[in-house]
């Protein structure tokens, strides 16, 4: 009895995923009965995928991403576990199609296990195909609230847009005097699902949502949007004074032809933007706009990060990479290989049904670089402090700044650096 119940002890305590010498034997009285022990055993490479929404992450993500392998690999080392996991990557190129062929090509090749997409509109289209071949996807930056579904195949370290728009309505619209807001957005799951969730707490707490320009993702020239962007807001600015209106954008890389064509009607520059996750700490807008950017009143909101020792060493060695301090984001796909890795290690095989199970006790037991990544009913984040970054001057460059942070649980922003053009 004594020996069954080291048995016991010894598959708690880890030695039944695959890490054990030798199976256990069970004696009975003097009868010596080996038991072999049908335990699953790992070895040789893991593979994970990673799916880059575009070509700004990767250049940007796709090394954090390549940090954590290293550091996961380091820590299966130190533990004496023969396996090594390896990245297969992929780029999207900007397209939802792409993504799902990505997704496609990746499963024909052995990956059960996919950081990304970074997108809402590529996840959503990668999804159903995700569900029905059990394909475990953690984004580090969808939002959209279309795709909180209990149970499906998708994880999200980022809180929703249904939850940063509340943050938005309740925090920076009202902390800048904001009566009316104009919206540009882009016309896929993100973009409307944001119009949705905006359209229900701005008016909630007084404002208006006065119109609406949605353009198709795929397009690259947008000088009818902008012209139709000029007409609404100057409407709206006579009704309600230019100090009470802003344009709230949902965008991403296309910013960049948008506020380039928008350079044409001094009226949008005579009013804020507001921005979301979509462009925050955009390296493309101050690069390859930097005229339009410098003329920019905007501030543009995104999801925080716990500031502690594990994000300093992880921003440091990522800083000495790319230069610059990783963002939320980021952040966020250096722990998703983390989580996966934690997950399949505790499994002990390559199963991803068994991981999708336990992933969410993994998530709330881990503390990365991110901070707590507890996760609600639908697999999505649950609750959120957010960030907001200005563009300011600094010796003609146009440089991102972080201006205030706002807190949910508080309902509170705190300025770092308040514009000089918020009055309030």
């Amino acid at each position: 009895m004594a020996t069954v119940l080291l048995a016991v002890i010894c598959i708690a305590a880890g030695w039944g995923v695959g890490y054990a010498t030798a199976p256990p034997k069970e004696v009975v009285k003097e009868t010596v009965v080996t038991k072999e022990l049908k335990v699953p055993l790992l070895k040789g490479d893991i593979l994970i995928g990673y799916i880059a929404a575009s070509a700004g992450h990767v250049e940007n993500t796709l090394p954090a991403v390549k940090l954590a392998f290293d550091d996961v690999n380091a820590y299966v080392k130190s533990m004496g576990v023969d396996v090594t996991f390896k990245l297969l990557a992929e780029a999207a190129e900007g397209s939802a199609v792409t993504a799902l062929e990505k997704a496609q090509a990746l499963y024909t090749r052995g990956v059960r296990f996919i950081v990304g997409s970074n997108w809402s509109s590529q996840c959503k289209a990668i999804l159903e195909y995700a569900d029905k071949n059990k394909i475990i996807m953690i984004s580090d930056g969808s939002t959209s609230p279309m795709l909180a579904i209990a149970n499906d195949y998708l994880f999200r370290l980022p809180a929703t847009d249904e939850t940063q728009c509340q943050a938005l309505s309740v925090g920076v619209l009202q902390e800048i005097g904001v009566k009316a807001l104009v919206v540009l957005q882009r016309a896929d799951a993100w973009g409307d699902g944001n119009y949705e969730y905006i359209s229900k707490f701005f008016p909630a707490v007084g404002g208006v949502i006065f119109e609406r320009v949605r353009y198709s993702g795929d397009k690259t020239e947008f000088s009818a949007e902008v012209k139709a962007l000029s007409d609404v807001v100057t409407k709206a600015t006579t009704q309600y004074g230019k100090g009470k209106v802003a344009i709230a954008v949902w965008s991403f890389d296309e910013i960049v032809p948008i506020v380039t064509e928008a350079a044409n009607y001094p009226i949008l520059f005579e009013v804020p933007w507001i921005g979301s996750n979509g462009i925050t700490r955009s390296t493309r807008l101050i690069g390859e706009a930097k005229g339009p950017a410098l003329k920019m009143k905007i501030l543009s909101m995104m999801i925080g990060v716990t500031k502690s020792s594990k994000f300093a060493s992880f921003s440091e060695r990522y800083m000495k990479l790319i230069g610059m301090e990783p963002g939320a984001y980021v952040t966020f796909a250096y722990d998703a290989v983390w989580l996966f890795a934690k997950s399949i290690l505790e499994v002990g095989e390559y199963n991803s049904e068994k991981v999708h199970k336990i992933l969410p006790r993994i998530a709330e037991d881990y503390f990365g670089a991110g901070g707590w990544y507890k996760l609600n009913e639908y697999g999505d984040r649950f609750g959120a402090t957010f960030e907001v970054w200005t563009v300011v001057d600094e010796k003609g460059m146009p440089t991102w700044k972080h201006a205030s942070v706002f807190d949910m649980a508080t309902g509170k922003a705190t300025w770092v650096l308040k514009p000089p053009w918020v009055s309030t």
